[in-house]
């Protein structure tokens, strides 16, 4: 039997409507073990476009996509843009 998710990951713009044309909910509910999970490797669990990631919100903060989550923080991958001039 899997663990409990512990943990709410939540996807924003273009992430949470791409999510959202596959069917899937932009919120994903994880289970994180104590010693923490690479934020990459839950990207790539909820097949995020990695190339349209510019890092992860983690509790109000943000870091790259090697930073470890651990349960029970607040989560959030942000998209990546360009702005042209």
């Amino acid at each position: 039997m899997d663990p409990a998710p512990n943990t709410e990951i939540r996807m924003l713009g273009f992430l949470h409507s791409a999510r959202k044309a596959k069917g899937l909910s932009p919120k994903a509910h994880l289970y994180i073990p104590p010693e923490g999970r690479v934020a990459q490797d839950i990207a790539e669990e909820l097949e995020l476009p990695m190339d349209k990631i510019e890092g992860v919100f983690i509790n109000h903060l943000v870091y790259s996509l090697d930073h470890v989550v651990h349960a029970g923080d607040g989560v959030a991958f942000i998209f990546s843009f360009s702005v042209s001039h």
